[in-house]
């Protein structure tokens, strides 16, 4: 008797079984590793992935912060110009200098 028939008799039936289960036990294994190989590929590659838009974000981010510095830096120093010259500007000396009436 082969020991992949149903076998009459005593026992024939469990080596059966033992056969069906063994190989159900063997494709669900391969089932389960052709479908974990991706997920494991793709969780790799978001990781990666995740890792690089944190990076370029960072970089971004102190690039606008240090244009941005600049240009505060920049309109401060127009700002200090205009008070220089607004300080040595004459009409405008006559107009922010107390009148000798005012000091009395």
């Amino acid at each position: 008797m082969s020991e992949y028939s149903y076998g009459v008799g005593w026992g024939g039936g469990k080596l059966f079984m033992k056969r069906k289960s063994s190989v159900y036990l063997k494709l669900l294994l391969s089932y389960l590793g052709i479908l974990i190989i991706p997920i494991l590929v793709a969780l790799g590659i978001y990781g990666r992935a995740w890792q690089v838009i944190r990076t370029q974000t960072a970089r971004i981010n102190e690039n606008l912060l240090y244009m941005v510095q600049k240009e505060i830096d920049s309109e401060i120093k127009n700002i200090h110009k205009i008070e220089s010259r607004l300080a040595l500007d004459n009409i405008c000396l006559l107009y922010t200098s107390p009148s000798p009436r005012d000091t009395r």
